[in-house]
């Protein structure tokens, strides 16, 4: 019985530490490499056309429990900031808001992330992004 208490300590610690290490891993500043959004009738794709994306730019910051965000498409319209807590479960991020300009954007998100060396996927209903790490 006891040696069972100790590997369920263990392997909770563990698990525990990964998310941790995971989590540290995201720290730092990420540039957008490309994305697909879609919506109830609409889709937006980066990068298109070379000269409607001359100003558009995305970058998300996390650091050790919030996350920031801010994008400029300006040949869709398309203008956002947010700041969010956010927690990692395997390969799960969610993400609850505190702050966005949006009053339509999301509340909460949860994305399934693939974390490859300085490149990171994201992707949740319908949306994919890339990201590259800056710093």
């Amino acid at each position: 019985m006891k040696r069972l208490v100790k590997i369920t300590i263990a392997l909770v610690l563990t698990v525990g530490l990964a998310g941790s290490v995971l989590a540290d891993s995201l720290e730092g500043v990420w540039k957008i490499k490309s994305g697909r959004w879609t919506g109830e009738d609409s889709e937006v794709v980066y990068p298109s056309d070379p000269v409607s994306d001359e100003g558009a730019m995305a970058f998300r910051t996390f650091t050790k429990n919030h996350h920031f965000f801010i994008s400029s498409f300006p040949a869709e319209n398309i203008f956002n900031a947010a700041m969010s807590n956010y927690t990692v479960d395997g390969n799960t991020l969610r993400m609850e808001k505190v702050l966005t300009k949006s009053l339509k954007h999301h509340q909460k998100w949860e994305w399934t992330f693939d974390l490859s060396g300085d490149e990171l996927t994201l992707e949740m209903e319908g949306m994919r992004e890339v990201w590259v790490r800056v710093e």
